[in-house]
């Protein structure tokens, strides 16, 4: 794995649009499509050597689209790639050197043959031979934890295994940089949390790689990614820590469940409208308020226990991925608005 100081990877104004119409009977019968759209628009991310950095996005925000010109599948209209301090683009055999792909689709292996098979073929494809890659295919096995049953069909695996399979194939020609797409999107929340934590003690720390992940999950990004860029309809709109984005937002969201006989002290110790809320058939309520910093929280509490507030429950509510979207909006919503003030 690289240690040198500096960036693994540098993207500078990428570009990249696909025409709105590419159905296949258009292309067959040579009719022309419609306007380009811009899938990318003057992208910029630069990633430090030894991080993991997220793609933070919506569904459609572009982010499969920079990990394909990233590792070589697809060309941009304009812009530089470097990766590992190649250009991407003048050299994409040198890129797939030091550069490996962990897709999030399951159906990239091969299911009627063993996990050894599918990690063998590909270290095939990278031209190792022999001795040396049997070695590097154990090797890679074994770091992922299927040493013991690699000789099994992957179509008896779950989820988790196949993807850990994905892995040891990515691994088998220890690349320095590892691109990872949703990794954890077809997996249960617990094989979920034991993978992130394998990327992060493993992957990161073990082997020193550079991760590039792609993600819509904010619980994903925050557990793993050390920096991570908002990508909003193709355009970086924030690059930051996960913390300096939330905070960026404005406060924190808590949720406290109160007795409904207090709710009225409770909205106003809060901060919150006057409206009443129905009452569950226990007799308690969920309220949800903004702090200015979660480190208020102490305070807040001890402000309603004084007040008479009996409090059942009271604690953060995760950051969602509409919450960086709207606070990214914001700045463009006020430019606006004072554009037409």
């Amino acid at each position: 794995m690289s240690t040198r100081s500096g960036d693994a990877i540098t993207v500078h104004d990428v570009t990249k649009s696909f025409r709105a119409d590419r159905s296949l009977w258009r292309r067959l019968r040579r009719v022309p499509g419609t306007a380009s759209r811009a899938v990318l628009d003057k992208v910029c991310v630069s990633v430090t050597r030894g991080e993991i950095f997220g793609l933070v996005g919506a569904n459609g925000a572009g982010k499969t689209t920079l990990l394909k010109i990233l590792s070589t599948v697809l060309i941009p209209e304009c812009g530089s790639v470097m990766i590992d301090g190649i250009d991407g683009l003048a050299d994409p055999a040198q890129v797939r050197r030091r550069l490996a792909v962990v897709p999030a689709d399951e159906r990239a292996l091969f299911w009627r043959v063993s996990a050894t098979e599918n990690v063998r073929l590909f270290a095939s494809l990278y031209g190792l031979t022999g001795r040396e890659r049997d070695d590097a295919v154990a090797r890679a096995l074994e770091l992922v934890g299927l040493g013991d049953v690699g000789r099994q069909h992957v179509g008896s695996f779950s989820s988790g295994m196949r993807q850990r399979t994905l892995i040891a194939r990515a691994l088998v020609t220890r690349p320095p940089i590892l691109i990872m797409d949703e990794p954890t999107r077809s997996l249960d929340p617990v094989t979920a949390r034991e993978l992130r934590r394998f990327i992060r003690d493993v992957l990161c720390t073990q082997l020193g790689a550079t991760i590039l992940l792609a993600t819509h999950s904010t619980e994903e990004a925050m557990q793993l990614c050390d920096r991570a860029a908002l990508l909003v309809r193709g355009r970086v709109v924030a690059t930051d820590t996960l913390s300096n984005l939330q905070h960026s937002i404005g406060g924190a969201r808590v949720r406290v469940r109160i007795d409904a006989l207090s709710e009225a002290r409770a909205r106003a110790l809060l901060h919150l409208p006057t409206t009443t809320t129905t009452p569950t058939v226990d007799g308690m309520i969920t309220l949800e308020a903004r702090l200015p910093d979660i480190a208020h929280a102490p305070v807040v509490v001890e402000a309603l226990v004084r007040a008479g507030v009996r409090i059942a429950e009271f604690g953060p509510v995760p950051l969602t991925l509409a919450d960086l979207l709207d606070a990214a909006a914001a700045p463009a919503r006020a430019k606006n608005d004072e554009h037409h003030a």
